[in-house]
């Protein structure tokens, strides 16, 4: 999706490598450091990517969440839109994101190694 190269985000990432460098003081070349800011690049690129796919289409399309909630008016207890609408976009959000898992599932399948988990399960 080219999230990784987006400006906001590269900001965003820098902004938090010097604090980070700052607060901790910590080298550049240390493992940890490493590890630290992969993990951060990758936790907002999630966070952007889920905003994108998930949080703003619930918000923005009246006419999906409308639909939703005529598909699935048993579970509102014949309360209105206008009344439970803040629980159907929750319920909307996790169907896209229940479809996200399964179509990310069904293009890039989990293959678990036995071998490695066994040799785990000896530590």
């Amino acid at each position: 999706m080219g999230l990784d190269k987006d400006t906001a985000y590269l900001a965003e990432v820098k902004n938090y490598e010097h604090a980070l460098r700052t607060q901790k003081r910590i080298s550049k070349t240390k493992p940890e450091y490493v590890f630290i800011m992969n993990e951060y690049k990758e936790a907002v690129l999630m966070f952007n990517i889920s905003e994108i796919k998930i949080w703003n289409q619930a918000q923005s399309d009246e006419n999906q969440l409308r639909i939703f909630y005529d598909k699935n008016k048993s579970v509102y207890l014949q309360s209105s839109f206008d009344e439970v609408r803040g629980q159907v976009v929750t319920d909307y959000q996790q169907e896209l994101e229940n479809e996200w898992i399964k179509a990310l599932r069904n293009k890039y399948p989990v293959k678990i190694n036995q071998d490695e988990i066994r040799k785990l399960a000896r530590l």
